[in-house]
């Protein structure tokens, strides 16, 4: 009896730390306010990863708190990492609709580090502010290439892919994300869209 209480202990107590452990998830799912709380709780501890740092900074803008996304963004702008200090000027200038100087800050940060995930990730917001639908769907196709499980990485090229009317490749990339981010906000409209490029 006992076994078998702790196993039913061990079981239930998994999808606890699902989240709480993957801030990517948690922004994957939409749960932005259980994510900046996570990462708040992490700055009073005196550190944090500047993924999650970033992340946050995002989820602030989702709920419409631009302020306080700047703020996160200005976190990583003083970190010793040059790479993430770019990042953190592009994100910030593009919360501010500098999309100029947002564009050559996510320049500098790929040239610095072509491999990182969210320069290239950030590269491809910038261009996608200024309307460059193609470099955009490159740069976060670039993005999916170095990690494949982040999903917003596909719904962002898909996306890109969708307002430049390659709809080969935007249903390539939005199946992936369907995937990837089963609760994601933008899931209904996603099937929506590909219900309809489908039935052509």
């Amino acid at each position: 009896m006992r076994h078998a209480v702790l196993a039913l202990l061990l079981v239930t107590s998994v999808p606890v730390f699902t989240y709480e452990e993957d801030p990517q998830k948690l922004f994957e799912a939409g749960k932005y306010q259980e994510l900046v709380a996570l990462v708040g709780e992490k700055h009073d501890e005196g550190s944090v990863d500047p993924a999650w740092i970033y992340l946050a900074g995002q989820s602030y803008l989702r709920m419409s708190e631009t302020a306080a996304g700047r703020d996160e963004f200005a976190r990583l702008e003083s970190t010793d990492d040059p790479v993430w200090k770019e990042i953190g000027e592009s994100a910030k200038q593009l919360a501010d609709r500098d999309e100029d100087s947002a564009l050559e800050a996510a320049t500098r940060a790929v040239k610095a580090d072509g491999d990182h995930l969210y320069a290239n990730y950030q590269l491809g917001l910038a261009y996608l502010h200024k309307s460059n639908f193609t470099r955009a769907a490159e740069a976060f196709m670039k993005a999916t290439q170095i990690d494949p499980r982040f999903a917003y990485g596909h719904y962002y090229a898909g996306h890109s892919y969708y307002k430049a009317k390659r709809v080969d490749q935007t249903a390539k990339f939005w199946t992936t994300f369907l995937k990837l981010a089963p609760e994601a906000p933008e899931r209904a409209a996603v099937e929506s869209i590909l219900k309809t490029l489908r039935g052509r």
